[in-house]
């Protein structure tokens, strides 16, 4: 009976050993692994936060970029008009010009033509009376 108690007992306390020192180990890997991860962790989150902070630099300065692209393209076009709007400001000049200069000539020819008129029927109209007869505005007659 002794043997059979002894072999128990070595089998005991070579199972508690090992089981003894096995969650002893574990326990202390596991603390070394949490240790070792959160250190990770930190790591990978201050990687992280640069990266992002990085990518938001980046993101800035593209939406800036892309401001003053808009800026230069609005201040292009607006320059682009400006110029359009000189060439259409002087055409209009000059049309309104041409067409001052036609109705000038139309009233001289009509002032003329009045003029003429009235020597055929052998009247003498002073100028100021002329001016009175003929209008600017004319209108074609059939």
């Amino acid at each position: 009976m002794e043997e059979n108690q002894e072999a128990p007992v070595t089998t005991e306390n070579r199972t508690t050993e090992p089981e003894d020192n096995k969650p002893a180990k574990t326990v202390e890997q596991q603390e070394d692994k949490n240790v070792d991860s959160s250190k990770v962790v930190d790591k990978l989150k201050k990687r992280i936060g640069k990266e992002q902070s990085e990518k938001n630099g980046y993101a800035k300065q593209l939406a800036e970029a892309q401001k003053q692209l808009e800026e230069f393209k609005k201040a292009k076009s607006v320059s682009k008009l400006s110029e359009e709007d000189k060439a259409k400001q002087a055409a209009t000049e000059k049309d309104n010009q041409i067409k001052e200069l036609e109705n000038k000539l139309k009233l001289a020819e009509s002032t003329q033509q009045t003029d003429s008129v009235f020597k055929e029927a052998g009247l003498k109209v002073d100028s100021n009376v002329l001016g009175m007869v003929v209008s600017t505005d004319h209108v074609d007659l059939i």
